[in-house]
């Protein structure tokens, strides 16, 4: 305007932001008949076991195109996880095994999170959290054709 005030400003988005990730995931099955032994119902029983890991070598961010990427893996604290919160494990592995026979189905999971280390030069109560693992046991017995009860 001419009296100087400003009417608006136009401002363009731009996303300047980069990610890089590099790992590698692995997954194997094997599935195998048990002995009639250990077999319910109609004779047969089978075991599944699964298991899969995943290995992140680089999980760098770049929020602007001037400052440096920041390599995360591994890692947990500001810079890296937005609030600090939460972490971002360079190793995660599951491992499970799923018995059935006639009506029963029975499912065992092992879930591990790898450790976090801090962000280099930050201070924080706690700077290392170790490997932690989850177990998940599961059931469902088929009443009849179309019931079935599930219980965790």
């Amino acid at each position: 305007m001419p009296n100087g005030q400003l009417d608006y400003i136009s401002v363009q988005s731009s996303n300047l932001a980069a990610i890089k990730v590099r790992g590698i995931d692995a997954q194997a099955d094997y599935r195998f008949s048990l002995p009639s032994a250990l077999a319910l119902a109609d004779g047969t029983a089978n075991l599944s076991l699964q298991a899969t890991a995943s290995w992140l070598f680089e999980r760098s961010q770049q929020v602007l195109a001037t400052l440096p990427a920041v390599d995360c893996a591994g890692l947990f604290g500001t810079g890296c996880t937005g609030t600090g919160s939460q972490g971002i494990p360079s190793f995660k592995l599951n491992l499970g095994a799923t018995y059935d026979s006639g009506p029963l189905t029975f499912r065992l999971e092992g879930r591990m999170i790898g450790s976090f280390d801090l962000v280099p030069g930050q201070t924080w109560p706690v700077t290392h959290v170790g490997n932690y693992w989850y177990l998940d046991m599961t059931a469902k017995v088929r009443i009849f054709d179309k019931v079935e009860v599930f219980g965790a």
